[in-house]
């Protein structure tokens, strides 16, 4: 490891001191930079967290939710929702997104089916994973942030496009007149049993240090010099590109290998028909002009007139435009049975009822090589669990 970074990362690796603070009742410095924190990306109250944003999506749920009662939410949420729904036993209401079928992914909630205003004037806390989008204060032309829309918990990973350590993310709470919707202490409470009592001051130190850089040139176009244009519709990223590949005969999974072995190109996210690249204040045009020298090279290599996508994995339609439950995700996660996909985002939920789509896709998954976390062996075995009444 000296051989790798050096001696001094371990010299600062070290744990709670008088001069340091401490992480779960801080006094000074760490309470200074929270508070700093908090101002800069426009919170009522900021918590560093050292667990990423999955601990602070848990955390929320579990200072929201109590047993048996219900929290809705998109189906394709990342898989720390559904374990946060496992923690507190509450019972899920799944939206389904509207679907695309030729780049096989979900693309959003249309508006008329949520909105922030619906949920405060029913008295409902609405909690926003924005693990992606910690960058959008910090440039005018990019979308909105959630707190700015009056979202009530953020949870953003502070370490994907800004600049702290892996692992590092902040969970605002937001300093809208619908506070009164989160009860402060029961989520510092679950914040508290979450997180490691030997936190890594590392992963504090580079939260504050990421605040301090954005501090200096907050909204003066920290990414002007990311070689992407901004016009672009204002719900989109434009640090996030994806590619499609079905053109080229080739599924997603086999254009990140071919990138990756070939260029050294690693995509940010991999999927059936697709690739997703991040850009960042560190992106350069020489790495753009490798990216686009790649993406011509593999144009060259497979594109036809006549090629037809034979690697064409789809769901067409989802499996359904309605999930059905057949167990409450803590009673079907007791029983052992998860099935989610590698990038967080489950194929299936916890208690859902898995239909003949459903196993069609993920048999076509494992077949073009990729892989799946949860399933009771490699396929096309699945642990079933019934509930008898």
């Amino acid at each position: 490891m000296i051989e790798l970074i050096g001696s001094d990362p371990f010299l600062h690796d070290v744990t709670e001191l008088p001069d340091l603070d401490n992480f779960f009742s801080p006094k000074g410095p760490l309470l200074e930079a929270i508070k700093l924190a908090a101002e800069l990306f426009g919170a009522k109250e900021t918590w560093f967290l050292v667990g990423g944003t999955s601990c602070g999506v848990q955390a929320a749920i579990l200072a929201t939710c109590s047993p048996g009662e219900t929290i809705i939410l998109m189906w394709n949420a990342h898989v720390s929702a559904t374990t946060g729904i496992v923690f507190a036993g509450a019972v899920p209401k799944y939206i389904v997104p509207e679907y695309n079928c030729d780049w096989d992914i979900e693309v959003g909630v249309i508006p008329s089916q949520v909105h922030i205003k619906l949920c405060h004037s029913n008295g409902i806390p609405l909690i926003v994973d924005e693990a992606h989008g910690a960058h959008f204060k910090f440039h005018p032309k990019m979308s909105k942030t959630a707190l700015d829309q009056g979202a009530n918990i953020v949870i953003q990973s502070t370490h994907k496009v800004l600049s702290s350590l892996s692992q590092s993310s902040m969970l605002h709470i937001s300093n809208n007149d619908y506070q009164i919707l989160i009860d402060r202490e029961r989520l510092h409470k679950f914040i508290h049993i979450l997180q490691t009592t030997s936190p890594s001051w590392l992963l504090l130190a580079s939260l504050d240090a990421a605040r301090h850089q954005l501090s200096k040139i907050s909204n003066t176009g920290l990414f002007d010099d990311a070689v992407i244009s901004f016009s672009h519709d204002d719900e989109m990223d434009p640090l996030r590109i994806t590619i499609g590949g079905w053109g080229l005969g080739l599924s997603g999974f086999q254009a990140n290998k071919k990138l990756d072995d070939d260029f050294g190109i690693v995509p940010e996210l991999v999927s059936t028909k697709s690739i997703t690249l991040a850009f960042s204040e560190g992106t350069t045009r020489e790495h753009v002009q490798i990216l686009v020298s790649g993406l011509k090279q593999l144009s060259n290599m497979f594109y036809s007139d006549e090629k037809e996508l034979e690697n064409s994995i789809s769901r067409n339609v989802k499996f359904g435009e309605v999930v059905e439950m057949g167990l409450s995700p803590r009673e079907e996660f007791l029983a052992r049975v998860l099935l989610p996909q590698h990038i967080g985002v489950p194929v299936l939920v916890p208690g859902e009822v898995i239909g003949e789509g459903a196993v069609g896709y993920l048999q076509e998954i494992k077949n073009k090589g990729w892989f799946l976390i949860g399933a009771a062996d490699p396929l096309p075995t699945i642990l079933v669990c019934r509930k008898y009444y």
